[in-house]
Parts: C-alpha cells; structure tokens; sequence
C-alpha cells in the first residue's frame, strides 16, 4: 500500500534535515515556514525566561541563510532525533518524507512562545528549509521542545525561590515577636525597678521618722517642756504591783512659783511604798533602793527648778527607771565612806551613778526596744560583786540578762522567774548560789540557760521539760562546775537542744536512756566528773543520727560493755571514758579515730579496756599511766 501525504491542516510528521552544520541554537525550520527548536536557551547560553513571546521569522531566515544552502538536501537522520510540533495554521507539505525515516520521538513536547531564536546548538540536527517565496513576512508561533532535565532544574528553583521566601517570611515573623517580647520585658524590669526604687526610698523614711521621734523621746529640748514639773500620779493606789501600769501621770507646770522640795519627795516615796509596794529601810541610805529614791528625788527637784528636764511621763517608764537604778546600786558593792555620793566607778568602767536628764536607755549596758522598754541587760565583766536585787521584776520587757563573769553573791530572786518574756540568761564565772526555782518554767520562751562556774544546788527542776502543750525552744543548757544534786530528769524532750553539759556536779543515778531518742539535735553532751553508775544506753551511739560531736563520760562509776553501733558517718571528735569500771569496748569504737580515717582527736579509755591493735590514742595513754604507776 503506497503512502500517503498529510492530509489537509495535519501537521506533518516528517523531518526534512539541513545540510551541516545545523543552526547555533539547535533551531529548525519546518515545511510549513514554523521553527522547532529542541530547547529553550538562547544563542548566548542564557536561560530563557519569557515563555509568552514570539519569533520574527525574517530574522530569522537571514539568520539561517548565512549558514545553510536555500536548497533542500536529503541528510541520513541522526540517532536521536526529536519528533516536532507545529503550532502554526499553515499548510502542511504536499510531498512529506516517509514516516519510517523519522526515528521514535523520545521527548515529551512542551509549548511556549519566545522572542529570541532557540538557544542549545544540537549537532546534525535535521531540518526543512523552505523556499524564500514560500515564508511569509508575518511572526510566526515557535514550539520549543525541552528536556526533562531542564524542566527538573526549572521546577528545583522554583522550589527553592518558594522555600526561601517561605524562610525569610518566619524569620520576619520572628524577629517581630523577639522584638515584642524583648520590648515587655524590658517594661517589666523598669516597672520592678520603679517599685523597688520606691519602697526603698518609702523604707528609709519611715526609719528616718521613727528615729527622730525616739530621739524627740528621749531627749526633749527645755522649749517643748515646761521649766519646772511635778509629778501628778492618778492610779490608784490599790493596783498590784505585777499587773500593767492602767494610769499615767502628768507634769504640771505650776505658775511662777517652785515646788517645795519636801512635797516632791514625800511623792515620790508615796510612789515607791504605795504603788510599787517596795519597803524603804530605814536609818540604811546607802541601801540600794534608798539610793535610788534620792537619785530620783534629786532629779525632780533639779526639773523643777528649770536645771534638767523630764523624761517619763508614764508609771510604767517611771517603774523601770527606779528598776534600772536599783539594779546598778545593788550590783556595784556598797560605796566606802569617802566615795562620792555623785558618781561612783566601778573597776572604772562602770557607771554606777548614771546622768540625770537622759532617759535610762541611753545609759551603759541597757538596750530598749522600740517603745523606750529595757529588753536587755549587759553587765558582764565589770566585776561587779554585788547582789540581784527583787526590783528587777518590774522590767517586765526584758529578755536578755548578761551578768556573767563577775562576783556576784546570793541566789536568784523569785522575782527573775516573773520575767515570762526571758529568752537568753547568762549568770556563769560568779559565786551565786541556792537552787533553781521551778517557777522557771514560766520562762517558755528560754533559749540559753548558762549558769556554769557557780555554787548553785540542789536538783535541776522537772519543769525544763517540753511537754505535749508546751514546746521549749531551748537550746544551750550548761550548769557545768555547780553543786547540783539528784538525777537527770526524764522526759525532758529537748528536741532543739544542741549543748547540754552536767560535767562536775554531784549527779547520780543512770543515764536516761530516751535522751538518745528525744534529743533529737544534741551536739556536745558533757557529763563527766559525776557519780554516774550503770551502763551507757544503746541509744547514745546513733543518738542525732550521728551528728553527736563531743560525749565527756570520764570519771563516773560506770559499767558493762561501751556500745560501738555507731552511724557510719559519724561526727564524733571528743570521746572520753577514762575513770570507770567498763568491762569492755566495743570493736567499732578503735575504727573513728582520725587515724582511720574518722574524726575523733581525742579519745581516752582506761587501760584493761583500752584493746584497740595499733591506735596511737590507747598506746599513748597506756603508757603513760604506767609511767605514773612506777
């Protein structure tokens, strides 16, 4: 069967080829005057971008003819040769080439329209060119055949165009809200800074204020205050001397005249006896409370007549400044004949006989809180070798008494028990002496009880216990070098005590064993140079959980096996048992010392016990006391 031509508006399907060399970009003029070119570059290698253009086809044609012969040659098609495809309305070909010489087309068509002849040079590309009559003038539509790889590059970078902008586009995003957040923080920190600024500045105000009217207090100028007072007391005089202080009493300002002197001091004694209940012994002035009367007397007279100025205007106020100079008067020993009745030195740096004029705040070894009320005392190391006197009881605020290392004489008042907001006494190095009232425990809120070095007796009060109503915040409890008696009380439950030293007494007995399960933060626990008898409880070895520190059990009559359950990381540095009658020692207790390892650095036991192989500590001392025996 012959072949057939195309038929009328097919495109025709057959290459004719250009003789060589083809154009520079790979172009080819097809029958029908249209250009298929098998890729979209330009001549000068750049990327052809408009896909909606068009071709001048007589640029092209001049383009063409100063390479190629106008006349048709029939070439042998290459291997790969890329099937065309017209999109232009001409006529096809009257006279097409076979179908059988056109090698299988291997490209998948793709249509655009361009400007700018075809770009890629292909060599031995095939191609038709028409006689120069036949073309017309007119731009014609070119079909641009492209490869799949270029259409993957293309769509690569339209990807990456879209990833970077997609990218930018949250970077944006994020700059924006770091730059709104770091914006709100900012104001934050300016605000918190503007509110600390403030109460900073309101803070130092207030103290500012508060000073200045404790100094007004204290000190009033002579024009804020009438030159001459007087006393007017209005309680009554019925109002027991322990209770809160109801009345007040007033200074007066007499018109120009002076206050007898007898009036004022016929009041102020009224005052002392009446009120205050306090006995004035008669034909003694050099008794601490005489002396302090006259103190006061003197002073009234000396506001009266304009000379200094009044500083209490309460009963209260004036209670404890009597208080206050009872206190100095009967701690200093008693003035000699020739001293000197406006001031007397003790050990020349106590002030026996304060100022008048001042309030007792001011004076030496007295501190106030912040209503003007004594809350603490120190007079410690000023050798005082006087007395406590009862009138200590009217300073009723008061929390911390220091007396120690002096030589004072006598026992504690009953009085000193009345103080129910004591927290800290320290009474040690002085020659007190009688027992522990049990009203000590009206002090509930005692934290150091320090009372060594002294000649206190008898047994140390049951009513230092804790109790299921009652928790006691004491922590240091030290009644070392006494004469106290009897044994050590059960249930005590200290469970805040961390010192407790019973060393050089007269105790007897066993010790308790719950001290190891209640004193549950003792420390040092000192109980040596007593007449302990029996054998050290199980319960002191693990006792804090092994944070005790110090166990002094040295010179007792102690028995039986010393316990060695120790914890492992025990903080034992001090263990003493010298001096008892133990049967053995426990295995564990050589294995502490710090030259295995441990913490102790000093331990003493006697010799028949003393078994530890090779310890430095037992060696030493057994040497020692042979030493001595011989």
């Amino acid at each position: 069967m012959a072949k057939q031509g195309p038929k009328p508006g097919e495109i025709p399907r057959q290459v004719i080829p250009l003789p060589d060399p083809p154009s520079e970009c790979g172009s080819i003029i097809m029958s029908d005057g249209s250009i298929t070119a098998s890729v979209l570059l330009p001549c000068d290698g750049s990327v052809q971008t408009d896909t909606c253009s068009t071709i001048d086809l007589e640029k092209q044609m001049f383009h063409l003819r100063a390479h190629h012969s106008p006349v048709p040659q029939r070439i042998q098609p290459p291997l790969t040769t890329q099937q065309p495809q017209l999109s232009s309305s001409s006529p096809p070909s009257t006279t097409p080439p076979p179908l059988n010489d056109r090698p299988p087309s291997v490209l998948k068509p793709h249509r655009y329209t361009a400007s700018a002849p075809a770009t890629t040079t292909r060599p031995n590309q095939q191609t038709v060119v028409p006689s120069e009559e036949s073309i017309p003038s007119s731009k014609k539509r070119v079909t641009l055949v492209v490869s799949p790889e270029e259409t993957r590059k293309e769509n690569d970078q339209s990807t990456i165009s879209t990833s970077k902008r997609s990218m930018e586009e949250e970077n944006d995003e994020t700059i924006q809200k770091t730059k709104r957040w770091c914006c709100c923080s900012s104001a934050v920190i300016y605000a918190l800074f503007g509110i600390a600024v403030t109460i900073t500045i309101v803070a130092v105000g207030v103290n500012l204020l508060l000073y200045f009217d404790r100094q007004n207090k204290a000190a009033v100028s002579p024009s804020q205050s009438p030159p001459s007072t007087v006393i007017n007391f209005t309680t009554p005089s019925e109002s027991p001397v322990n209770e809160p202080w109801p009345g007040v009493f007033e200074p007066t300002n007499p018109s120009n005249s002076s206050v007898p002197e007898g009036d004022i001091a016929a009041m102020i004694q009224g005052i002392v006896t009446d009120q205050f209940r306090v006995d004035l012994p008669e034909g003694d002035p050099l008794a601490p409370t005489n002396r302090a009367v006259q103190w006061l007397i003197e002073e009234a007279e000396a506001s009266s007549s304009g000379n200094t100025t009044q500083v209490y205007n309460t009963l209260e106020k004036f209670s404890q400044r009597f208080a206050a100079l009872v206190l100095r008067y009967a701690l200093a020993a008693p003035p000699s004949s020739s001293s000197s009745s406006s001031s007397t030195l003790v050990n020349a740096t106590f002030e026996t006989i304060p100022r008048r004029g001042i309030d007792e705040c001011e004076w030496q070894g007295i501190t106030c809180d912040d209503d003007l009320m004594i809350s603490q005392i120190d007079f410690s190391d000023f050798a005082l070798s006087g007395t406590i006197p009862n009138e200590i009881k009217f300073l009723q605020r008061l929390t911390v008494l220091d007396l120690s290392n002096n030589k004072l004489q006598g026992s504690l008042p009953n009085e000193l028990y009345d103080l129910e907001l004591m927290q800290r006494v320290y009474l040690y190095q002085n020659r007190l002496t009688g027992t522990l009232s049990p009203w000590i425990g009206q002090w509930d809120d005692l934290e150091v009880l320090h009372l060594s070095n002294n000649r206190f007796r008898g047994p140390i009060p049951q009513q230092l216990q804790s109790d299921e109503d009652r928790f006691r915040p004491l922590r240091y409890l030290n009644l070392y070098d006494n004469r106290f008696t009897g044994t050590i009380p059960s249930n005590l439950r200290l469970r805040d005590l961390q010192y407790l030293d019973l060393g050089r007494n007269v105790l007897f007995g066993t010790i308790p064993s719950d001290i190891g399960d209640t004193f549950s933060s003792l420390r040092w626990f000192h109980i040596d140079y007593n007449r302990f008898s029996g054998t050290i409880p199980e319960t002191i070895p693990p006792m804090a959980n092994g944070r005790l520190e110090s166990f002094l059990a040295n010179h007792n009559f102690l028995t039986g096996r010393v316990p060695d359950n120790w914890v492992m990381f025990n903080r034992m540095f001090q263990f003493k048992l010298h001096e008892n009658d133990f049967d053995s020692l426990g295995e564990q207790n050589c294995w502490f010392n710090v030259f295995t390892g441990g913490n102790c650095v000093e331990f003493t036991a006697d010799c028949a016990v003393c078994t530890c192989p090779n310890d430095l500590f037992c060696d030493r001392m057994c040497a020692a006391q042979q030493q001595e025996g011989s």
